[in-house]
């Protein structure tokens, strides 16, 4: 999943990139990072540097142990 946020922490936009076989879970990982905004709003040397981060996470849901999701280092 790829999450924009804007320089005062908003999420302008999600896009899951790798849907799982469940559309559910899908939308799931989408109102858990809105749910989630505000996110902090950038300091002043983000800003000279971007007005918006896109964010690449990997959600997993499992009977096991819930939810956990990975940042990817780009």
């Amino acid at each position: 999943m790829n999450v924009t946020v804007d320089a005062e922490g908003r999420v302008i936009d999600t896009e899951v990139v790798r849907p799982s076989s469940s559309p559910i879970l899908d939308r799931r990982a989408v109102a858990i990072v809105k749910a989630a905004a505000p996110f902090g709003p950038f300091t002043t040397a983000m800003r000279r540097k971007a007005d918006q981060l896109v964010i690449t996470s990997r959600f997993r849901f499992t009977r096991e142990e819930g939810l956990s999701t990975t940042l990817s280092a780009q």
